[in-house]
This record gives C-alpha cells, structure tokens and sequence, in this order.
C-alpha cells in the first residue's frame, strides 16, 4: 500500500540514528551478512540522465545518486520505464501504447519549498491559476494519513523539482495526485500523473503495485 512507502520515508532519521547508535557502542552494528546490506549490493542507482531507460521486471533499483532519501525499487512486473533521473527527482512511467506520453508516471521529487505544508501550498496556488479542480486528500487509507491534493484539469505549472530536473504541469483531461511529508526536516513528493483522467482507475492497481516495491535503501 502507499502508506508503506510514507511509513518508510518517515522512518529514515530514525533508522539513519539507530545505525550511527549502535555503531557507536559496538552492541547490534548491522552486519555485512544482514537483509539491508545484502540487498542495497545487489542493486544499482538509476543512472543520471535523461533518457527513456527500460526497467527489467524483476529487477532491484536505487534512487539515483545525491537523491535523499535512498530509495530502492524492487520491481515485480513488466513494462516500467524511467525518463527524468537527478538528484532532485526521478520518474518511473509506463507509456501509452502508441503515444509518445506516459500512460501514467509516479514521481519522487525534492521540491524547492522547505517543507511540505509549504510545497503542497505552492501546488495548491499553481493548480488555482492553472483553472485546476483540487480535492484535499485527508481520507486516513491514503499514505500514512500524508498532507496531500488531489488536481484534475486545468492548464500550466503545477509542480517542480529543486533544481529544475523534473517539472509537472496539469494538463486538460488529466489528474494529479500529489502527497508531500517531511523526512528529518526535508520535504519529499510523490506525484502520480496519469495524462488522461478517464485512465486514473485503470492505471490504480500497476500504481499500487509500483509503490508497494518502493522501500528505504
């Protein structure tokens, strides 16, 4: 479920100190031989770049290097490619068949904002000017009851990256969900954009599924 991968983004200060502890003291120090490590060695970062690089299915993948948190990506089905990849932000899509746009694309992005109340703010007044229709997503099934918006519709901007790597705009006939939290004090988003709204129900489960692969490095 999305919660997992919220439930992990805001674990990672936590683990991140009980690693430098346990170090410190030589008492429960994770072992070479542990899951963590041993996964983490058996994958490699998605290289930086832009370009459409097909993901093998049942291949391990970790968020491109300089990306914060460390993210791994466990795949379990076929078809995902990845196009925008940078320290600020990267993309795991499946394209429409026959159409050169994605049939939808899950997003994590570094936003240029210092939190995540002020990042999804930011979204909120671009989905105003871009005509959008915007739902607040409070319901506690969503991921780890995650701030997040729901934007349908509309034209223009909607939401960036840090650095510019990655940028999202609403489109007419399309839907966004954005959902944003604070991982030790740094916000991090995750997008999900499927190009045509009429899709979004179709496009939930292979969704899900991806998110579901998602873990902390």
């Amino acid at each position: 479920m999305r919660r997992r991968v919220f439930a992990l983004l805001l674990a990672v200060a936590l683990a991140a100190t009980s690693t430098s502890c346990s170090d410190d003291d030589g008492g429960a120090a994770t072992t070479e031989d542990s899951a963590p490590s041993s996964q983490t060695a058996s994958a490699e970062p998605l290289p930086i770049g832009k370009d459409d690089l097909e993901l093998d299915e049942g291949g391990s993948y970790l968020s491109p290097e300089g990306f914060v948190p460390r993210l791994r990506i466990d795949l379990t089905s076929a078809g995902w490619t990845s196009v925008h990849r940078g320290a600020d932000g990267f993309d795991v899509g499946q394209a429409a068949p026959g159409r050169d746009a994605p049939l939808v694309a899950v997003t994590f992005l570094v936003p240029p904002e210092d939190s995540a109340e002020a990042a999804l703010a930011a979204v909120r007044d671009h989905a105003g000017a871009a005509g959008s229709t915007v739902k607040e997503l409070r319901d506690p099934s969503g991921p780890f009851g995650a701030t997040g918006v729901d934007v349908r519709g509309g034209q223009g901007p909607l939401v960036a990256s840090r650095d510019g790597g990655i940028a999202l705009d609403a489109v007419p006939g399309g839907r966004l969900r954005v959902w944003a939290t604070d991982v030790a004090g740094a916000p991090v988003l995750v997008v999900v954009l499927v190009p045509d709204a009429s899709l979004f129900g179709a496009t939930s489960a292979a969704v899900q599924q991806l998110l579901d692969a998602v873990s902390l490095a």
